[in-house]
């Protein structure tokens, strides 16, 4: 989510200009059928519910309510698929996908970078790969949690970009990553992560003081509303 499509102008802009849109298309959907209209009716409130996101979503040059919405089903649900492959969660994962943004990356890139570095955490665990366990030892970064699982990927990250900021070394720098994300992912994330934990926390935050988080709550209704969208195709 990068900024450049998610300015804090373009949302206020858009937000005086979806109140009138959503009451003109409430008024009109008992000119629907029946089973449309109550589809309809579900789409509306929940985009009266989520109006902040929605403008985000449609710009300011003219806001359209069923391109919001295919926007905003098609981000929920590319959100929801890709913390169940990384096994993030929700929020972790836009806040990264922001702060990736900022550095150069793609969302789908910072989804990569996280499901590497989950399959790899998992594979040291089971001394598969034993230069991501030494390196993480050196470190001082857990694989696991207090309760013997895996530690999340999200949380990870935070001592991988803390490790990144003491060590100015290019040479450590891409040990370090090559090791958590492979070598292709790896150069693309040094930008992101060369400002440290704090650094992460900071671009997390600003994302969700611009209203680009969704809860999780609110990416399982775009989850269940693409699904209801997909029997209207």
């Amino acid at each position: 989510m990068a900024g450049k499509e998610y300015s804090l102008k373009a949302i206020l802009s858009a937000t005086d200009r979806i109140s009138p849109v959503l009451k003109k298309v409430d008024s009109n959907i008992g000119k629907v059928g029946r089973s449309f209209s109550s589809f309809a009716k579900a789409s509306v409130s929940l985009a009266s519910k989520l109006a902040l996101p929605l403008t985000a979503l449609g710009g300011v040059g003219g806001f359209s309510l069923k391109a919001a919405i295919d926007k905003f089903t098609t981000l929920g649900d590319s959100i929801d698929k890709a913390s169940k492959r990384a096994g993030v969660g929700v929020e972790s994962l836009q806040k990264l996908r922001y702060a990736a943004g900022l550095g150069g990356m793609s969302a789908d890139q910072m989804d990569q970078a996280l499901s590497k570095l989950t399959d790899n955490m998992g594979k040291a665990a089971r001394g598969e790969n034993k230069n991501l366990a030494a390196i993480f030892k050196r470190l001082g970064i857990s694989l696991k949690d207090s309760k013997g699982q895996i530690r999340d990927a999200a949380d990870v990250m935070r001592n991988l970009a803390q490790a990144v900021k003491n060590n100015e070394s290019p040479v450590v720098r891409m040990r370090i990553l090559t090791a958590a994300f492979g070598e292709e992912l790896s150069k693309r994330m040094i930008p992101v992560l060369e400002g440290g934990a704090q650094s992460l926390d900071d671009m997390g935050e600003q994302a969700s003081k611009l209203g680009l988080v969704m809860d999780q709550d609110m990416v399982a209704k775009s989850a269940h509303l693409t699904d209801t969208l997909s029997t209207f195709s």
